[in-house]
């Protein structure tokens, strides 16, 4: 799929109304791959454990049996010390700016009028408008009078400048702390157009030291959600504008069509990735032993139909690969590398007994 098809269908939902959606939906189906790829690393014992664990599905509990799974992540890991590396989910600094102000400037209210009429204030302000410049201006009206009855602040214009200085300092952690607050809930697993990538066996499969999984998504129907939330990803620089999201009277639904056209764009420079994302909201993450939260989830999938061996793969993460595929009917293939950029030759090195396939292949319903 060409990005400028990918870019077209993602800015669609910019304004999309609920009655648009099944339509939108319709038209996405066409264009998913009936092959999409997975591409797995096995460097880390950790990494091994988790990519290979996941081959042999999980339990639920709600469908009453074993099923095939997909490892989903939380977007929040994506980030890399507070830079949106896989997203494009940014906030201009000039809004985020009045943001913190509006917050600041509640705080300080409400030491002046007490919290209820701070609310009562602010409820006032909101029926008379929702435009941030006006907001700030009503609340730092109040705030002079109040400190102009209070003779421990004589310098209002001091005190101005220093509340503008500490909000400028704290937009880096405001930032980050609305890019999880937008994504709180999220789920993403990441899949791709092609087995034939050098990109993506360099970067997402231990430099060929892994695995890759191919998926028939044509075993899906659109009602499926592992199809009906599947999305292509656009590449473009310019980021999401989502500062409407920071407005004080905005009320954050579970889902936002904003959100998910930033969830579905990243930079130029990851186009080699070809990339579609199955996309799950409202989701809860579970515990570590250490009490803290897991950084994803498994959920229901179609079964692997092919286990592509990595260029590069060890003899052991060969053999543990066989093993697998062969307790669980799964094909196992071997590519090895071409001179010529994103060219493999494919060899089918284990063809399944069809009496060996342990797990049900078709999606939950």
């Amino acid at each position: 799929m060409e990005n400028q098809q990918r870019k077209k269908l993602i800015e669609s939902l910019r304004n999309i109304t609920d009655s648009e959606i099944w339509e939108f939906h319709k038209q996405k189906n066409k264009t998913i791959p009936d092959k999409l790829y997975r591409y797995r690393g096995l460097s880390s014992q950790e990494e091994r454990e988790q990519n290979l664990q996941t081959l042999f599905g999980d339990y639920f509990k709600s469908l009453g049996r074993k099923h095939h799974v997909v490892w989903l992540s939380d977007p929040k890991c994506f980030d890399n010390e507070g830079q949106e590396v896989d997203t494009q989910i940014s906030f201009r600094d000039e809004i985020i700016q009045k943001y913190i102000l509006f917050q600041l400037y509640r705080k300080e209210l409400v030491k002046y009028l007490g919290m209820e009429s701070a609310i009562q204030f602010h409820e006032n302000i909101l029926r008379e408008t929702t435009q941030s410049d006006e907001i700030l201006q009503y609340q730092k009206s109040e705030l002079s009078r109040r400190i102009a009855e209070d003779s421990k602040i004589p310098d209002r214009e001091l005190y101005f400048n220093q509340l503008q200085e500490k909000s400028t300092e704290l937009i880096p952690y405001c930032k980050k702390k609305n890019r999880d607050r937008i994504t709180n809930g999220l789920a993403v697993a990441c899949f791709s157009e092609t087995k034939y990538s050098d990109y993506m066996w360099k970067h997402y499969a231990a430099d060929g030291n892994g695995f890759c999984l191919e998926y028939d998504m044509t075993r899906l129907r659109l009602t499926d959600c592992q199809r009906y939330e599947m999305y292509p990803v656009r590449y473009q620089d310019e980021p999401t504008d989502l500062d409407r999201l920071l407005k004080p009277d905005y009320d954050r639904q579970a889902w936002s069509s904003q959100i998910l056209m930033a969830i579905l764009t990243k930079k130029t420079q990851y186009h080699k990735e070809k990339e579609w994302r199955f996309v799950l909201g409202n989701c809860g993450y579970d515990k570590n032993e250490d009490g803290t939260e897991k950084r994803g989830l498994t959920f229901p999938f179609i079964k692997p139909t092919t286990i592509y061996l990595g260029p590069n793969i060890s003899e052991d993460n060969k053999n543990r690969l066989l093993n697998i595929g062969q307790k669980l009917g799964i094909r196992i293939g071997a590519l090895e590398k071409n001179s010529e950029p994103d060219s493999y030759r494919e060899t089918i090195i284990h063809e399944p007994d069809p009496a060996l396939n342990r797990l049900r292949v078709n999606p939950p319903l």
